[in-house]
């Protein structure tokens, strides 16, 4: 789960400069937080549906990656990604003699061994047993990026602080 939060001394420095409005400062950050965090998840599902190789309304889809929005009382937006696994189906499996190729991250990989009964993959175990095969996980592939989520870190507090700014001025300016 990827969280923004506010700050103590943010807050302060915020509720400063706007003492004057009636809940200015709690109006103005909630605002900053859930405009920021909505740029933020777009980027991090931008990210997921490119390094995952599917479109992008495949994973805008997804319940898994939800988020929490800030209110007045609580100042932090919470992106949750799940550890769901989503089926091989959507990764355009195709049989070959070596055994499935998928889409994945631009180009196609195979996995030896595994076959196709019905539109979904398996592979068997040594037992004779089936096991049906799932693609990589969101929150997988989120964090095993570690340069994407420093990248992210550092474009959040970039976004948010953009955007208190301009809640700030609109307040200003509309008083409301």
């Amino acid at each position: 789960m990827l969280e923004l939060r506010m700050n103590e001394a943010d807050v302060q420095r915020v509720e400063r400069h706007l003492q004057g409005f009636a809940d200015g400062a709690p109006k103005v950050l909630s605002r900053a937080l859930n405009k920021g965090g909505r740029r933020v998840r777009r980027q991090i599902l931008q990210h997921l549906a490119k390094a995952m190789g599917l479109p992008q309304k495949l994973v805008r889809v997804w319940k898994e990656t939800a988020a929490r929005r800030a209110t007045w009382r609580r100042l932090t937006y919470e992106i949750g990604i799940s550890a769901f696994r989503p089926s091989l189906g959507i990764f355009e499996p195709k049989q070959t003699k070596g055994g499935i190729t998928r889409r994945a991250g631009g180009g196609r990989r195979t996995i030896p061994n595994a076959f196709m009964i019905k539109g979904k993959a398996f592979t068997r175990l040594s037992d004779g047993r089936l096991v049906p095969l799932r693609g990589p996980s969101p929150a997988q592939v989120f964090y095993d990026d570690d340069d994407f989520r420093k990248t992210i870190q550092e474009r959040t507090a970039q976004e948010v602080g953009r955007e208190i700014r301009t809640q700030t001025l609109r307040l200003y300016k509309t008083g409301r």
